[in-house]
């Protein structure tokens, strides 16, 4: 479950947080793509 997830993956941010800030700028990115992606299609969809 994501409450036994929660203690390793604060020792591991605590123990490495450049890779923690990095992985953290990656699922923003992705977020952010998809964001664009989803925008497109309601754009395209309302101005037809």
């Amino acid at each position: 479950t994501q409450v036994e997830k929660l203690v390793p993956t604060v020792l591991a941010i605590a123990k490495d947080p450049r890779a923690a800030k990095r992985k953290a700028e990656k699922a923003r990115s992705f977020v952010q793509q998809r964001q664009r992606e989803t925008m497109q299609i309601v754009w395209k969809t309302m101005n037809k």
